[in-house]
């Protein structure tokens, strides 16, 4: 099951105005077409501050990359651009997505995480994950949180820290990096 990780504000956030929106789409379309594929963005919903865009392109793999990068690049733009035509004290945050991506990605971070838990657990050892971004990481942490067996802790500088899954009483230099 996948748990939430982010508390929601303590007070409902209003939607943003149409204009407001109609706004994020034409400015993520037109990135989407200065990188050359064709594509549509609609504000999907919105979950506490989080204002959710359905990306449409027949090039979704692309606009997704490799682990979701570009995906992330084209939500932190659309995020500037945000503060720039709602103000910087602006509630929301943009969330893109397409073609389900963010769900399953999602999943299959908690999977892996269960997976080298248990690995570490049965070997009294740690592993080391990939290199990943603030939001992967605290779901990681939040995946695992619950139980006795295993520790995790973030290690490296820089926005694309690495999760350390340590199993309880392990000596840390004992684990395998993994990559």
């Amino acid at each position: 099951p996948i748990v939430p990780v982010e508390a929601e504000p303590e007070e409902p956030v209003d939607p943003p105005t149409d204009e407001i929106t109609a706004k994020i789409a034409a400015f993520i379309e037109g990135m989407i077409e200065r990188m050359g594929f064709p594509g549509k963005a609609a504000m999907s919903g919105q979950e506490g501050a989080k204002i959710i865009f359905e990306l449409t392109s027949e090039s979704s793999s692309i606009l997704i990359g490799k682990k979701g990068k570009n995906l992330d690049a084209l939500q932190l733009l659309a995020n500037v651009y945000l503060n720039r035509v709602a103000g910087d004290d602006a509630p929301w945050r943009v969330v893109l997505d397409t073609e389900g991506y963010r769900a399953r990605r999602e999943e299959s971070l908690v999977r892996m995480a269960h997976r080298v838990a248990d690995e570490a657990a049965r070997t009294r050892s740690s592993r080391l994950l990939e290199p990943m971004n603030p939001f992967e990481r605290r779901l990681i942490h939040t995946a695992i949180n619950e139980r006795d067996d295993v520790v995790t802790k973030s290690e490296g500088d820089g926005l694309y820290k690495r999760v350390r899954v340590i199993a309880k009483g392990a000596s840390r230099n004992r684990g395998r990096g993994r990559r």
